[in-house]
Protein backbone atom coordinates (compact mmCIF):
# COMPACT_ATOMS: atom_id res chain seq x y z
CA UNK A 1 0.00 0.00 0.00
CA UNK A 2 3.16 2.15 0.56
CA UNK A 3 3.57 2.47 -3.49
CA UNK A 4 0.31 3.71 -3.16
CA UNK A 5 0.58 7.33 -1.47
CA UNK A 6 3.88 7.65 -3.46
CA UNK A 7 2.57 7.34 -6.63
CA UNK A 8 -0.52 9.41 -5.87
CA UNK A 9 1.96 11.95 -4.58
CA UNK A 10 3.44 12.03 -7.29
CA UNK A 11 0.16 12.35 -9.88
CA UNK A 12 -0.40 15.13 -7.60
CA UNK A 13 2.79 17.20 -8.27
CA UNK A 14 2.73 16.00 -12.29
CA UNK A 15 -0.74 17.65 -12.67
CA UNK A 16 0.52 20.86 -10.30
CA UNK A 17 3.37 21.24 -12.42
CA UNK A 18 1.29 20.64 -15.93
CA UNK A 19 -1.48 23.56 -14.18
CA UNK A 20 1.04 25.49 -13.47
CA UNK A 21 2.76 25.33 -17.34
CA UNK A 22 -0.57 26.13 -18.70
CA UNK A 23 -1.24 28.82 -16.60
CA UNK A 24 -2.75 32.16 -18.06
CA UNK A 25 -0.90 35.86 -16.90
CA UNK A 26 -3.18 38.48 -16.36
CA UNK A 27 -1.93 42.16 -15.93
CA UNK A 28 -3.94 45.53 -16.37
CA UNK A 29 -3.48 49.13 -15.81
CA UNK A 30 -5.48 51.98 -15.64
CA UNK A 31 -3.88 55.26 -17.24
CA UNK A 32 -6.72 57.71 -15.88
CA UNK A 33 -7.00 58.02 -11.92
CA UNK A 34 -10.70 58.79 -12.39
CA UNK A 35 -11.78 56.06 -14.52
CA UNK A 36 -15.11 56.02 -16.31
CA UNK A 37 -17.79 53.59 -16.02
CA UNK A 38 -17.66 51.25 -18.96
CA UNK A 39 -21.25 49.92 -19.66
CA UNK A 40 -20.83 50.50 -23.68
CA UNK A 41 -18.08 49.99 -26.14
CA UNK A 42 -16.85 50.23 -29.75
CA UNK A 43 -14.31 49.26 -32.07
CA UNK A 44 -11.74 51.87 -32.87
CA UNK A 45 -11.22 51.71 -36.58
CA UNK A 46 -8.23 50.07 -36.17
CA UNK A 47 -9.41 47.51 -33.83
CA UNK A 48 -6.87 44.88 -34.03
CA UNK A 49 -3.11 44.87 -34.72
CA UNK A 50 -1.24 41.46 -35.37
CA UNK A 51 2.85 42.12 -33.63
CA UNK A 52 3.38 39.55 -35.82
CA UNK A 53 3.31 37.82 -39.98
CA UNK A 54 3.11 34.62 -39.09
CA UNK A 55 -0.38 32.86 -40.78
CA UNK A 56 -1.03 30.67 -37.67
CA UNK A 57 -2.27 33.79 -35.51
CA UNK A 58 -5.72 34.57 -35.37
CA UNK A 59 -6.72 37.47 -37.31
CA UNK A 60 -9.38 40.09 -37.11
CA UNK A 61 -12.64 38.74 -37.34
CA UNK A 62 -11.54 35.84 -34.81
CA UNK A 63 -10.03 38.31 -32.12
CA UNK A 64 -13.11 40.48 -32.14
CA UNK A 65 -15.65 37.76 -31.53
CA UNK A 66 -13.80 36.91 -28.40
CA UNK A 67 -13.20 39.94 -27.18
CA UNK A 68 -17.24 40.56 -27.72
CA UNK A 69 -18.13 37.43 -25.95
CA UNK A 70 -15.93 37.99 -23.42
CA UNK A 71 -16.85 41.84 -22.50
CA UNK A 72 -20.94 40.32 -22.95
CA UNK A 73 -20.45 37.76 -20.15
CA UNK A 74 -19.73 40.86 -18.05
CA UNK A 75 -22.45 42.76 -18.87
CA UNK A 76 -20.72 45.32 -21.66
CA UNK A 77 -22.29 45.74 -24.88
CA UNK A 78 -21.54 46.33 -28.59
CA UNK A 79 -22.74 50.10 -28.91
CA UNK A 80 -21.86 52.62 -32.12
CA UNK A 81 -19.01 54.65 -31.76
CA UNK A 82 -21.62 57.84 -30.89
CA UNK A 83 -23.32 55.87 -28.08
CA UNK A 84 -19.72 54.16 -26.80
CA UNK A 85 -18.21 54.86 -22.98
CA UNK A 86 -14.72 53.32 -24.59
CA UNK A 87 -13.07 52.55 -28.09
CA UNK A 88 -11.79 48.81 -28.23
CA UNK A 89 -7.95 48.16 -29.62
CA UNK A 90 -7.00 44.97 -29.87
CA UNK A 91 -3.04 43.87 -30.24
CA UNK A 92 -2.13 39.71 -30.80
CA UNK A 93 1.28 38.71 -30.37
CA UNK A 94 3.78 35.74 -30.02
CA UNK A 95 6.76 35.43 -28.46
CA UNK A 96 9.03 32.15 -28.84
CA UNK A 97 10.96 31.67 -25.38
CA UNK A 98 13.37 29.38 -23.60
CA UNK A 99 13.80 27.96 -20.19
CA UNK A 100 16.62 25.74 -18.80
CA UNK A 101 15.06 23.33 -16.36
CA UNK A 102 17.03 21.50 -12.97
CA UNK A 103 17.88 18.25 -14.77
CA UNK A 104 18.02 16.69 -10.99
CA UNK A 105 14.23 17.20 -11.10
CA UNK A 106 12.90 18.10 -14.49
CA UNK A 107 13.40 16.57 -17.91
CA UNK A 108 12.93 18.11 -20.58
CA UNK A 109 16.19 19.89 -19.02
CA UNK A 110 16.26 22.92 -21.71
CA UNK A 111 12.62 24.04 -24.08
CA UNK A 112 11.78 26.26 -26.19
CA UNK A 113 7.90 27.38 -26.74
CA UNK A 114 5.56 29.97 -27.55
CA UNK A 115 3.52 32.19 -25.83
CA UNK A 116 0.20 34.84 -26.99
CA UNK A 117 -0.51 37.22 -25.56
CA UNK A 118 -3.79 39.20 -26.36
CA UNK A 119 -3.41 43.12 -25.25
CA UNK A 120 -6.69 45.28 -24.81
CA UNK A 121 -6.75 49.14 -24.89
CA UNK A 122 -9.81 50.78 -23.92
CA UNK A 123 -9.25 54.49 -25.27
CA UNK A 124 -11.59 57.51 -24.46
CA UNK A 125 -14.13 57.73 -27.53
CA UNK A 126 -13.58 61.66 -28.40
CA UNK A 127 -10.00 61.77 -27.34
CA UNK A 128 -8.51 58.39 -28.67
CA UNK A 129 -6.07 59.09 -25.32
CA UNK A 130 -5.88 55.61 -23.21
CA UNK A 131 -7.53 54.67 -20.27
CA UNK A 132 -7.02 51.35 -19.27
CA UNK A 133 -4.95 48.50 -20.69
CA UNK A 134 -5.43 44.61 -19.98
CA UNK A 135 -2.91 41.98 -21.28
CA UNK A 136 -3.34 38.05 -20.90
CA UNK A 137 -0.65 35.38 -22.11
CA UNK A 138 0.06 31.79 -22.07
CA UNK A 139 1.63 28.85 -23.41
CA UNK A 140 0.79 28.17 -26.63
CA UNK A 141 2.47 24.91 -27.66
CA UNK A 142 5.94 23.91 -27.40
CA UNK A 143 8.26 23.79 -29.48
CA UNK A 144 11.50 22.12 -29.16
CA UNK A 145 12.96 20.82 -26.10
CA UNK A 146 17.03 19.39 -25.14
CA UNK A 147 17.10 15.53 -24.71
CA UNK A 148 20.08 13.67 -23.42
CA UNK A 149 22.18 14.31 -20.66
CA UNK A 150 25.23 13.13 -22.42
CA UNK A 151 25.50 15.21 -26.15
CA UNK A 152 22.32 16.91 -25.59
CA UNK A 153 20.48 17.89 -29.01
CA UNK A 154 17.27 19.79 -29.49
CA UNK A 155 14.14 17.23 -30.38
CA UNK A 156 11.96 19.78 -32.82
CA UNK A 157 8.18 18.85 -31.78
CA UNK A 158 5.27 19.65 -33.58
CA UNK A 159 2.15 20.46 -31.38
CA UNK A 160 -0.56 22.61 -32.56
CA UNK A 161 -1.17 26.16 -30.88
CA UNK A 162 -3.45 26.35 -28.79
CA UNK A 163 -4.30 30.41 -28.80
CA UNK A 164 -7.74 30.09 -26.44
CA UNK A 165 -8.33 33.26 -27.43
CA UNK A 166 -11.85 33.15 -25.76
CA UNK A 167 -10.34 32.45 -22.27
CA UNK A 168 -7.86 35.25 -22.54
CA UNK A 169 -10.71 37.95 -23.41
CA UNK A 170 -13.08 36.61 -20.89
CA UNK A 171 -9.86 36.94 -18.40
CA UNK A 172 -9.03 40.39 -19.55
CA UNK A 173 -12.90 41.25 -19.15
CA UNK A 174 -13.25 40.47 -15.74
CA UNK A 175 -10.97 43.32 -15.11
CA UNK A 176 -12.63 46.16 -17.02
CA UNK A 177 -13.87 48.92 -14.50
CA UNK A 178 -17.84 49.33 -14.42
CA UNK A 179 -18.20 51.78 -12.55
CA UNK A 180 -19.79 51.70 -9.38
CA UNK A 181 -23.48 49.97 -10.50
CA UNK A 182 -21.32 47.46 -12.58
Amino acid sequence: MRGCGLRAALSLLAAGLVAACAATRVETGLDDPDPRPVRMFAWSPVPVTMATADPDVPRDAEVQAAVELGFASQGLSLAGADDADVLVECEVSLATLERDNDPTYTFPIRERYETGMLTIDLLHPQTRERLWHGSASHRIRDVAHVSGVVGPRWVELSDPREWRLDELAARIAELVPRGEDG
